[in-house]
């Protein structure tokens, strides 16, 4: 982990807005927002977890292992709704990414990935470790916020 690109009421006030659009994802087990912002501090893009868009939002009548094989997490929504390069971009996140996530963080050019409080216990622990290892290696930095 390093110092963070901004001070800490910047990096509280996007981690805040993440978890405002984590409010937008229909899934009642879990929710979990992204924001995309550049050295300037302009937002470029947001995400949330979700379906795919068209695939029916019913998550009651879905079981678990299929939620979790069809939802887009919110990283990778943020990536692929951005309509800008984001290298060299900040990305604000209200979960631990997963491995899968922290590829496409890699490969999307973002330099930073922000987390608030770490979640213990997670189903996603073992994903989360292989992707923090991975940003690590890459030199995308990790700032954990609390």
């Amino acid at each position: 982990m390093s110092a963070s690109y901004f001070n800490a009421t910047w990096n509280r006030r996007f981690l805040d807005l993440a978890g405002q659009i984590a409010q937008w994802s229909k899934d009642p087990d879990c929710k979990v927002g992204a924001v995309i912002v550049t050295p300037e501090r302009r937002i470029v893009s947001t995400g949330y977890n979700g379906f795919p868009s068209g695939y029916s939002d019913d998550y009651l009548n879905c079981d678990k292992e299929k939620k979790n094989a069809m939802t887009i997490h919110a990283e990778l929504n943020a990536i692929l709704n951005s309509t800008t390069d984001l290298a060299g971009t900040i990305l604000y996140v209200t979960k631990d990414p997963c491995l899968e996530c922290c590829k496409a963080i890699v490969q999307a050019g973002i330099i930073q990935v922000v987390l608030g409080r770490p979640e213990y216990g997670s189903a996603w622990a073992a994903s989360q470790n292989a992707g923090h290892l991975l940003l690590n290696e890459v030199n995308v930095h990790v700032v954990r916020t609390f």
